[in-house]
């Protein structure tokens, strides 16, 4: 009898423990994707053309340096943290990480409504592109 009430008392535990594993987040649960408003696109835009346009086309297309939007595009399924960091470490040529840190989140904003994000209500922040982790172009 006293093995019998161990055994279920040791299942009772390991169903509690499972079911708080269980609690987690649903593996398919799709990430927290960073929110940008529309005007933090618009203005990062203007920077992107000021700063980036002459290497990346005006489109995002490419030119002398990789597309950064579209079917040619090397970024797309990049997280927005891989992005922002290489951007601010490496770019502009001969500028490395000499622009703002509101040039630099402008600009991520901009390249991310032009791989499909919607603009949110939030502007966009370090911490949110830190805490997405999905890829830039989510229908890819």
């Amino acid at each position: 009898m006293k093995v019998g009430l161990l055994w279920m008392s040791a299942l009772l535990g390991a169903a509690t423990a499972g079911s708080a594993f269980a609690a987690g987040p649903h593996p398919r649960a799709r990430p927290a994707l960073a929110s940008f408003t529309t005007a933090q696109a618009y203005q990062g835009r203007f920077a992107y053309i000021q700063n980036c346009g002459e290497c990346h086309g005006g489109d995002l297309g490419g030119q002398f340096g990789p597309a950064l939007a579209g079917p040619h595009s090397n970024v797309p399924w990049q997280t927005p943290a891989a992005f922002y960091s290489y951007m601010t470490q490496q770019m502009p040529v001969g500028n490395a990480g000499g622009l703002s840190q509101t040039d630099y989140l402008n600009i991520a904003a901009f390249v991310l409504q032009s791989n499909g994000r919607r603009a949110g209500a939030k502007r966009l922040t370090i911490s949110a592109i830190t805490n997405d982790t999905a890829a830039l172009d989510q229908s890819r």
